[in-house]
């Protein structure tokens, strides 16, 4: 699976039809706890990519809130492997989660690392789904671990 992984990264990396020189806003939609069925909730997310890179990693900031009023905010960076007009950028961040009336997920301090699959277009704008894990990393007992998938656009600034 990470070798998978891998040969797409450096497969993605060596290929850029757009430079990247304007800021990103994401606003999306999706479902939060997608692999558990029973307790499936909607989330909304709204997140900020900086144009700025260190090596080839982008700064992110951002926050999403689901209709069990789980609110997660967090920051991190992420990876853009682009070729042609298809972007996949893998991403961590960190940040803190209050549970509302959702998922315990054991611990204040939670890490989310996702990818994004999407569609570039010439003016910068995406249409895509980002796929996400986040869990405390066996911080406490308790780590039952969250899925996300978010259908999002995202605009330049």
């Amino acid at each position: 699976m990470y070798k998978k992984i891998l040969i797409l990264a450096v497969l993605f990396s060596s290929f850029s039809l757009f430079a990247k020189d304007k800021d990103l806003v994401y606003v999306g939609a999706g479902i939060n706890n997608v692999q558990r069925k029973n307790s499936l909730s909607t989330e909304f997310k709204l997140e900020y990519l900086s144009h700025l890179k260190w090596w080839k990693f982008q700064p992110l900031i951002g926050t999403s809130i689901t209709t069990k009023k789980q609110v997660y905010a967090y920051i991190g960076t992420s990876l853009d492997l682009s070729r042609g007009y298809f972007v996949l950028a893998p991403d961590f961040a960190a940040g803190y989660y209050y549970k509302g009336d959702g998922k315990d997920l054991g611990f204040p301090l939670e890490f989310r690392t996702g990818v994004q699959l999407a569609v570039r277009f010439k003016n910068q704008v995406r249409i895509g789904t980002h796929f996400s894990h986040t869990s405390n990393a066996s911080l406490s007992k308790k780590n039952p671990g969250l899925e996300t998938l978010i259908f999002f656009i995202a605009i330049p600034i």
